[in-house]
């Protein structure tokens, strides 16, 4: 059940990263509803010798983090066994929604702005009686909705990775086997309709049953079509990613929007249904041709070039 009033906990999920871990937190703490916010960091293991040292790293930050009071309270949990991001964020939200019915989930490459959380937990509360939704997300792929289109959310047939977040009663429903796969694999219209908001989709699922991926997103994703759900965005974008290393988009080689609201932004939730406008909007950002998504990598690789963003607000614990 649900705790309507009491902020949903974020799970920070950080490996080798001291950098992107430092500014994740930075930009986290100085969210308005960070000091009422419980936070988990899941420390996954070095998987080879040589990222011993920034493992370390990252957990001494971690550990001061714990002591800094600008969270709620902070629980740092380090893994000793390498399960891989699938495995862990799975095994992560089981608890942590089992635990507190809701859960915002974050990587150590995500820079939120100023009212991700606010936005999050107000999603998180409006659409949770909400039927069709089956997920929330910060992150807006598109940095303008369409012509004619308003409001300040949006509904859209995938999944968005970039932080998000769900409840119990959605995630417990999951099958993570993915029994349906088979009879959609030899059915072209369920196909079709499955890559409706980008043709990237049955691509990535076939990758996964073949084992040539592990994503918990594209399962996640799976389930939200089979069972009609979608997925919250807003229309000002609140999060970004700064990752690099391929990371352009929600992390699949498509372009993203980098443009992250430095104040808080003003918005009202309403009763969405997908727009097939918007969701064409989508589809044709995710679906390029091979040239098309290299230059766009080139395009973000130089943007991440430029310096870093500044959050003022910020009280700073030691940078790495």
């Amino acid at each position: 059940m649900s705790l309507h009033h009491e902020p949903a906990p974020v799970v920070l999920f950080v490996r080798n990263r001291p950098r992107h871990t430092w500014r994740t937190l930075e930009a986290l703490a100085a969210n308005t509803m960070a000091s009422g916010t419980p936070l988990f960091i899941v420390s996954e293991p070095a998987r080879v010798r040589r990222e011993r040292y920034a493992v370390e790293r990252v957990r001494e930050l971690a550990r001061t983090e714990v002591s800094a009071q600008r969270f709620a309270a902070v629980t740092l949990i380090e893994s000793s066994a390498d399960r891989g991001l699938a495995e862990a964020v799975v095994e992560g939200v089981n608890w942590l929604t089992g635990e507190y019915g809701k859960a915002i989930v974050l990587e150590d490459d995500h820079l939120a702005a100023p009212d991700f959380l606010y936005f999050m937990n107000a999603c998180l509360r409006h659409y949770e009686l909400d039927a069709t939704i089956g997920s929330v997300c910060g992150y807006s792929p598109l940095r303008a909705l369409p012509p004619g289109v308003a409001g300040d959310v949006y509904a859209l047939p995938r999944t968005g990775t970039l932080g998000w977040a769900t409840w119990d009663d959605r995630w417990r429903e999951v099958d993570w086997n993915l029994a349906a796969y088979d009879t959609f694999r030899q059915d072209e219209e369920a196909r079709t309709r499955f890559d409706r908001a980008g043709a990237d989709n049955s691509r990535r699922l076939d990758r996964e049953m073949s084992g040539r991926s592990v994503s918990w997103s594209t399962r996640f994703g799976f389930w939200q079509f089979l069972t009609g759900r979608m997925t919250i965005h807003p229309r000002d974008n609140r999060i970004i990613s700064i990752g690099g290393r391929g990371r352009w988009g929600e992390g699949h080689g498509f372009p993203a929007n980098t443009a992250l609201a430095d104040r808080a932004r003003p918005f009202k939730l309403h009763p969405v249904r997908e727009d097939p406008r918007v969701t064409g909007a989508v589809k044709r950002l995710y679906t390029a041709c091979p040239a098309r998504r290299f230059a766009r990598q080139v395009s973000a690789a130089l943007q991440w070039a430029a310096p870093p963003l500044r959050l003022s607000r910020v009280r700073s614990i030691a940078e790495p």
